[in-house]
């Protein structure tokens, strides 16, 4: 049996697709999020190959459409490098019901993701959405929480190998091989570092919006 994904039938009054979805784009766009590859997160691995079958488009048509959607629409975001795919606003509407299930498989899968550039992409697009479900709040903050902790202890490891790996340089044939490990765990860092500013901002814009309703609601009653 598949999985359901939720779509909502606002998505037929949404100005942009009403103004601006060819009908081609209508159907791209809802297979993206009720595809057999979709995930909770709404990112996951999506060969292009694959989208060409699946939905009887061209691979020609299917660039075309990944190119539009990414570039002037800006509601997707597509890794050449690892062939997943994150849908901007997908965990606005894939979570009906939260709770301690629904932010386990959300931290596993955001674990899955291979480039953790979508995984900003997609923080970003609902760091203000008052209305977003507490367990997607949860899960995104557990998992940068984690990531804070994990560069701790890789910080500490990584300061010992740049020193063995300077000190050898000169003489192990593998030096470049070790400078470019060292520069994919900086560019990791930079990662993480963008990913803890983000958990920042999520919280307080939260904490804001909590304290605004409740400032809203005293003056209600008063």
């Amino acid at each position: 049996m598949g999985y359901k994904r939720v779509v909502d039938t606002d998505f037929w009054l949404d100005d942009k697709v009403v103004d601006c979805f060819s009908p081609e784009d209508r159907l791209f766009f809802l297979y993206l999020m009720t595809n057999p590859h979709t995930t909770q997160l709404g990112v996951y691995k999506l060969i292009r190959k694959v989208m060409a079958f699946e939905i009887g488009y061209s691979v020609e048509a299917v660039n075309t459409l990944l190119e539009r959607f990414e570039k002037q629409y800006g509601m997707i975001r597509y890794s050449e490098a690892t062939s997943e795919i994150a849908v901007r606003n997908y965990l606005r509407y894939s979570i009906v019901k939260g709770g301690k299930p629904v932010e386990d498989l959300l931290l596993k899968e955001i674990r899955q993701v291979r480039d953790k550039s979508l995984l900003d992409f997609v923080f970003q697009s609902i760091s203000t959405d008052p209305n977003l479900n507490d367990s997607v709040k949860s899960a995104i903050l557990k998992y940068m929480n984690g990531n804070d902790n994990d560069n701790d202890n890789e910080n500490d490891v990584s300061s010992h190998e740049s020193y063995h790996e300077s000190y050898h340089e000169s003489s192990n044939p593998r030096w470049k091989k070790n400078r470019d490990k060292n520069e994919s765990k900086n560019r990791e860092q930079k990662l993480r570092d963008d990913f803890r500013k983000l958990a920042e901002s999520l919280s307080q814009q939260w904490q804001s919006n909590i304290d605004a309703e409740e400032a809203n609601k005293e003056i209600r009653n008063g």
